[in-house]
């Protein structure tokens, strides 16, 4: 099979990484709202924030660090 030009050649990507930039396109096409990014990936919305969690694909609205976690106070 003959090689693609350099300037045709696409760079090489995983599943993983697609999946990231898909979601990201959606979050931000929808200003960050799940339900809506969830409606256009054909998801429910907790698969989303599951799969935001497991990418570490955070709002650039939220607050919270990871060392936040469970030191709330009442």
């Amino acid at each position: 099979m003959a090689k693609l030009p350099a300037r045709l050649r696409l760079p090489t990507l995983n599943l993983k990484e697609l999946e990231a930039i898909a979601i990201r396109l959606a979050l931000e096409r929808n200003f960050w709202g799940i339900a809506e990014a969830a409606e256009d990936l054909g998801i429910s919305r907790w698969a989303l924030m599951r799969r935001m969690r497991a990418l570490q694909i955070r709002s650039p609205r939220s607050t919270r660090t990871p060392s936040d976690g469970d030191d709330r106070e009442p």
